[in-house]
């Protein structure tokens, strides 16, 4: 199937295995996937898509100052990153939850079919940061500070010099 315009060029083709072809755009309120309708393009609106790769840059854009990306639908477990600015200009990485956990891992891909944890990196949880080495059984931080403030350190801590914070002529 063939429509040309008043020049006598394609403008528009259909051919044998059913694939459209046109010259300028195609438009519609919604794209729907052939093999399941429940996964769709709005592209003004909400869009279902089962997963997504990209070649290039993902922008996200809510708003001059704003941008989001959340992870899960359950809202007990739902984590993100948001970008906010006011005034400031922030970058929000954050868990719901408090028992999750936050984790600037190396040596780990991220990919879902990988259950386990990263074991190297910083890992955030409960208002206590490690780094270094850490597994969901045994958490043997390289450095840890916990809740309160107390550090704890596998090997030593090295300083020129250190003060007591109560009274600095202490050392």
């Amino acid at each position: 199937l063939i429509y040309r315009n008043s020049g006598g060029s394609n403008v528009f083709t259909v051919n044998q295995s059913g694939s459209a072809v046109a010259s300028a755009d195609m438009r519609a309120p919604f794209f729907y996937d052939s093999d399941n309708t429940g996964y769709y393009g709005n592209f003004a609106g909400a869009s279902n898509i089962n997963s997504m790769q990209m070649a290039g840059t993902l922008s996200l854009f809510a708003g001059y100052y704003e941008g989001s990306i959340l992870f899960g639908s359950e809202p007990t477990w739902r984590c993100g990153i948001r970008q906010h600015d006011d005034g400031d200009a922030e970058l929000r990485i954050w868990a719901k939850n408090a028992n999750g956990m936050i984790f600037l891992a190396t040596g780990y891909d991220g990919e879902p079919s990988s259950i386990a944890r990263p074991t190297n990196g910083i890992a955030i949880q409960n208002n206590n940061v490690g780094i270094g080495n850490f597994s969901s059984s045994d958490p043997s931080y390289d450095l840890h500070v916990a809740d309160g403030g107390i550090g704890y350190a596998t090997a030593s801590w090295r300083a020129p010099i250190f003060y007591d914070s109560d009274d600095t002529t202490y050392y």
